[in-house]
């Protein structure tokens, strides 16, 4: 049988060594990108459930001053006879 020479394997060696580079490279490219990606999405998330609550607080307050009676704008002014 014969064997690659020490050059050979020392050449395949660092062809092996270029590909996992490279797709190492490939890889933390695609990590950045997922990451901003979820940064994105999180935001979105948190920007629909303030807007969520933000609307319920609103309707609360809404019903609230819809319960309560009317009280006078002027409370020191007398009904006209």
């Amino acid at each position: 049988m014969n064997q690659p020479s020490a050059t050979q394997m020392v050449q395949s060696l660092l062809s092996q060594e270029q590909a996992l580079l490279t797709e190492l490279g490939t890889l933390v490219d695609r990590e950045r990108s997922t990451r901003q990606n979820l940064e994105r999405v999180r935001a979105a998330i948190e920007g629909i459930r303030i807007g969520q609550q933000l609307a319920a607080e609103a309707v609360e307050a809404a019903k609230a001053s819809e319960a309560s009676p009317q009280e006078p704008s002027d409370p020191e002014a007398t009904p006209e006879d």
